[in-house]
C-alpha cells in the first residue's frame, strides 16, 4: 500500500562527497517529509522514485575535482557517473543514507539503472566506452551501483526496500544479458520488470512485438517471465510494472473495464513467484472497477476461476445484475484484447481524443500528436504514423472495427441493465464510462476509414467511383459530429472524461 513520487537527491541534501553539486533545497526536504506525515494517516508508505546517478555536463565541476567519477560520453555534452569508482559508490551510499535519515517514515526507494536517462556507464548504451566499466560485465557495474544505494538506505532504514526497475535493460543490453543480470542482483534488492515489455501477441494470423505498458495483453512476455525465475532461484524477490485501469492505448477515461485480463495477468503472476506490483506511471491506478479487482487479486485465496471471479467482483455493485456486468465485462475484454498490437496507436493514434481530430479532405500531410503531451497542434492527416510499419492500413482498420463491434455488444448489455431499473452512482458511472469508451472506439475506427476512403479517392478511375467514396466521406463526417455531441453529454455527467494525467 503505497504511492511513488520523483525525487533528485542533488535537490535533497547537500553532499559531502561532492560538495561541488552545490547547495541543496530544504524546501523540497520538507515537502517530503510533509507527504510522508500526510500518507502515514492512511496507512500508506511513500517510496521515492528516481533516476540515480545523474550523468552530467562534460564541464562539470564535479569531474574536474575528481576525475575518476567522468564515464563514458554521451549524447548532449554529457559523460556517464562512473561507479566502478569508490568515490562513485561512496556518493550513493551517503546520498540513500542521508535522504532516509533525513526523511523518516520512507517505505524505500524505486530507481531506475538502467535504460531511461543515462546514468552508470552502462546505463542505456552498450558496450561502454569507458575505460574502467570496459574492462567489467554489465551486471558486475550495475550490482555495485544497487548495493550501493541498498547500504546506504539500510543504514538509515533498516526496514525499507530497493527497489530496481532497469526500465529499458531489454532494448539496451538484449534479453541474455537481461536474463543474466537477474540472477546477479546484490542480496535484498528487489528486481522489479515491465511485465509485457518484448511479449509477441498474435493478430490478423501474425506475430506482433509489444513493447511496455499494455493493459489490452495479459502477458508477461518471456523476458519477463525467465528473469522472474532467474532472480527467483538467486532468492531474490521479483515485482511486476504494470498498468492497472488504463494504460497508453486510452487514458482519457481513467479506467477501462476489463477486469477478466487482469485476473489472467495476476494468475501469471502469482504462478512465478511475484511478490509485489507497481501499478500505474501518471496514470492507470485510479480508484475505480479496476484496482478493486487488482486489490482482491493481489492476495490470497486467489480465485478458482475467472468467471467465479468477475461473478464475485459484480456482487459488490450489480446486486441482482451480477451475471449480467460480468458477461459485459467478458465482451469487453473480448474487443480490447484486438485493440492494434503497436505501440504507436497508443502513443499517436485517436483513441485518446478521436473525436476532436480534423477530418482532412485535402491532403495536408500534416504529422500525428503525441497523445501524452498537449504542447503541440492537433493531429494531421497522416494516419499511417500510428500503425505502420506494423500494421497495414487494411489491418488497423479490421481489428479497430472488431474492438468497437464487440465493446458495443459489452455496453448494450449495461444499458439494458441501466433500462431495467435504478441503480447506485458506481454502476451509472461504470455505464458511462463504458459508453464513452464506446464512442472513442467507435471514432478511431471511423478515422482510420475515412483517411484510407480518402487515399482511394486519389486514384479513383470513374466518376461514379469518385462521388461514391466522397458519400463514404461525407456518411463518417455526419457519424463523427454525432459522436462528438454524445460524448459531450457523457462528459457532462462525469467531469473527469478527458483528463490525461500524464499530458
Amino acid at each position: 500500500n503505497a504511492l511513488w513520487l520523483t525525487i533528485r537527491f542533488r535537490d535533497l541534501y547537500p553532499s559531502a562527497v561532492l560538495p561541488e553539486l552545490g547547495p541543496a533545497s530544504p524546501r523540497r526536504l520538507e515537502k517530503l517529509r510533509r507527504t510522508i506525515r500526510q500518507c502515514a494517516r492512511y496507512g500508506i508508505k511513500l517510496y521515492p522514485f528516481c533516476i540515480e546517478p545523474a550523468a552530467l555536463p562534460l564541464d562539470s565541476p564535479v569531474f574536474r575535482a575528481h576525475p575518476e567519477l567522468k564515464g563514458a560520453p554521451i549524447m548532449g555534452g554529457r559523460a556517464c557517473f562512473c561507479t566502478s569508482s569508490q568515490t562513485g559508490c561512496a556518493y550513493l551510499e551517503e546520498a540513500a543514507r542521508t535522504v532516509f535519515a533525513q526523511a523518516p517514515g520512507l517505505g524505500g526507494l524505486v530507481c531506475i539503472p538502467v535504460g531511461e536517462r543515462f546514468t552508470h556507464c552502462y546505463s542505456c548504451r552498450f558496450p561502454t566506452s569507458c575505460p574502467r566499466c570496459a574492462r567489467r560485465a554489465p551486471w558486475a557495474v550495475l550490482s555495485d551501483t544497487l548495493a550501493a544505494l541498498e547500504r546506504g538506505m539500510r543504514a538509515a532504514a533498516p526496514g525499507a526496500e530497493l527497489i530496481a526497475w532497469p526500465y529499458g535493460q531489454l532494448g539496451d543490453w538484449g534479453p541474455a544479458r537481461t536474463v543474466k543480470a537477474a540472477g546477479r542482483l546484490p542480496p535484498h534488492v528487489i528486481l522489479q520488470h515491465n511485465f509485457e515489455t518484448g511479449g509477441r501477441v498474435r493478430q490478423l494470423g501474425a506475430w506482433r512485438t509489444l513493447s511496455d505498458y499494455w493493459l489490452s495483453w495479459a502477458g508477461p512476455s518471456r523476458v519477463f517471465a525467465d528473469c522472474a525465475r532467474a532472480a527467483r532461484a538467486r532468492g531474490t524477490r521479483v515485482f511486476a510494472k504494470l498498468q492497472t485501469s488504463c494504460s497508453h492505448e486510452v487514458a482519457t477515461t481513467q479506467v477501462v473495464p476489463v477486469p477478466g485480463i487482469l485476473y489472467r495477468k495476476y494468475k501469471r503472476m502469482h504462478a512465478l513467484g511475484v511478490s509485489g506490483v507497481m501499478q500505474g506511471w501518471y496514470f492507470g491506478n485510479y480508484p475505480s472497477l479496476m484496482t478493486r479487482a487488482s486489490l482482491r487479486l493481489a492476495f490470497a485465496p486467489f480465485p478458482k476461476s475467472e468467471s467465479a471471479f468477475l461473478r464475485e467482483l459484480a456482487a459488490r455493485n450489480w446486486g441482482r445484475h451480477a451475471p449480467q456486468a460480468a458477461r459485459a465485462w467478458r465482451r469487453f475484454r473480448e474487443g480490447y484484447a484486438r485493440y492494434p498490437g503497436t505501440h504507436l496507436f497508443g502513443y499517436y493514434g485517436p483513441m485518446h481524443d478521436g473525436v476532436v481530430w480534423p477530418l482532412h479532405l485535402e491532403p495536408r500531410h500534416r504529422p500525428l500528436a503525441p497523445t501524452w503531451r498537449i504542447v503541440h497542434p492537433p493531429s494531421g492527416d497522416q494516419a499511417g504514423e500510428c500503425f505502420a510499419p506494423t500494421f497495414t492500413h487494411a489491418e488497423a482498420l479490421r481489428l479497430c472495427a472488431a474492438l468497437r463491434d464487440r465493446w458495443r455488444r459489452g455496453t448494450d448489455i449495461l444499458r439494458r441493465i441501466e433500462r431495467a431499473g435504478p441503480l447506485g452512482a458506481e454502476c451509472r458511472q461504470e455505464i458511462n464510462v463504458a459508453r464513452a469508451l464506446g464512442i472513442q472506439f467507435d471514432s478511431g475506427a471511423n478515422i482510420l476509414l475515412f483517411y484510407r476512403l480518402r487515399d482511394a479517392l486519389a486514384t479513383a478511375a470513374t466518376a461514379r467511383r469518385q462521388r461514391a467514396l466522397l458519400g463514404g466521406l461525407r456518411r463518417i463526417v455526419r457519424a463523427e459530429l454525432a459522436n462528438n455531441r454524445a460524448l459531450l453529454r457523457r462528459c457532462a455527467e462525469n467531469k473527469t472524461l478527458g483528463f490525461h494525467s500524464e499530458a
